[in-house]
């Protein structure tokens, strides 16, 4: 999103921030809570993020609106929220991160780097991968890290198998060794990751000699 930003020439009070949520939420009689970094970690978003973070995953596109039509998903709400949203964002002339994504791809131009380095790849959405392939069309060499174990934003769009597909397309190095997770946390890990079904199978271990550790 920085990136995009910047190329994109937007200063900071063009940006959809809580100040301006809060003036979006007293208009519209709505509930949204998206500009807080609590909220990103809230076991208990208000309906209105909720819908919100499904508009964003169309805008980016990890799902489609018909495909929330088949759901139990308000599709008229979600029309109106994303209608009033957009509306509110025109009369006071701001932009998003997501805008930035999209009028990057619409207009953005090749950036003159020789080496482009990619890290958290499996948090990357479809939109995103829009905005790697135009801004580094040119570049010498590409490096992607990333760990589709890892991944925390699929609400969001993420798509960690494009990850997976890469690590089986091109020359992939794998970090085999830890040297920071202590061997309780490790078991403990390696018990969730073996239960996920789409991913690489990867070598991994801990240090020889990382201590115990505790889980609290």
């Amino acid at each position: 999103h920085a990136l995009t930003f910047r190329a994109l020439g937007y200063k900071r009070d063009q940006v959809f921030n809580r100040i301006q949520q809060n003036k979006f939420n007293k208009k519209y009689g709505y509930n949204l809570n998206v500009c807080e970094v609590s909220s990103r970690y809230n076991v208990h978003p208000t309906k209105d993020t909720e819908y919100f973070n499904m508009y964003e995953a169309i805008r980016s596109g990890s799902i489609t609106s018909e495909q929330y039509a088949s759901s139990e998903i308000d599709m008229e709400y979600l029309h109106h929220f994303a209608h009033d949203y957009e509306e509110f964002k025109a009369q006071e002339c701001l932009t998003d991160f997501t805008d930035c994504l999209v009028h990057y791809v619409q207009n953005g131009v090749t950036l003159p780097v020789k080496v482009a380095m990619i890290d958290e790849c499996q948090d990357i959405t479809s939109l995103q991968w829009k905005v790697i392939e135009i801004a580094f069309a040119k570049a010498e060499k590409i490096f992607i890290a990333g760990d589709e174990n890892q991944c925390l934003y699929t609400y969001n769009g993420a798509r960690p198998d494009f990850l997976i597909n890469f690590a089986k397309q091109f020359p992939t190095e794998y970090l085999s060794i830890s040297h920071r997770i202590p061997k309780q946390v490790y078991y403990l890990a390696k018990g969730i990751v073996d239960l996920i079904d789409d991913k690489t199978e990867k070598p991994f271990d801990m240090k020889k000699e990382n201590i115990n550790g505790k889980i609290v």
